[in-house]
């Protein structure tokens, strides 16, 4: 598979996470955790995106900031993101069992743009170190 088409393919599917944590939240009955997941998601697969870009094989990790870090390795730039990964880095996989961390909607607006920042800043490198 060509780094173009893997990349696409991460990227495609960070998009469909970032869509349904943003579908999460609408209506009446907002479901604040699938939200936070769905951010964390799309984070963790445009970083991936990102490594695939590089040629670079991404780790099997839901730990953004592993996976941010071997982003850094390849463009010192991502150091920018570790703040954005911290936020989203708890919603990997606790928020899908029944003790859920609590998490408000305040959380889940702040995971999704958290997500956003993610994303924006990856695609802003791809096309600069391309």
């Amino acid at each position: 598979m060509s780094v173009g088409n893997l990349f696409d393919q991460w990227l495609s599917k960070a998009e469909d996470d970032l869509t349904m944590a943003k579908r999460a939240l609408r209506g009446k009955n907002k479901i604040v955790w699938s939200a936070c997941n769905h951010s964390q998601q799309s984070a963790e697969k445009v970083l991936k995106a990102f490594l695939a870009s590089k040629g670079i094989p991404p780790e099997r990790t839901h730990d953004l900031l592993a996976l941010n870090h071997a982003c850094v390795s390849s463009d010192p730039e991502f150091l920018f993101l570790n703040d954005f990964c911290r936020v989203l880095n708890p919603y990997s996989v606790h928020v899908k069992y029944p003790a859920e961390l609590g998490l408000t909607l305040s959380d889940a607006k702040q995971a999704i743009k958290a997500a956003e920042e993610v994303r924006s800043f990856v695609l802003r490198r791809v096309e600069a170190t391309s």
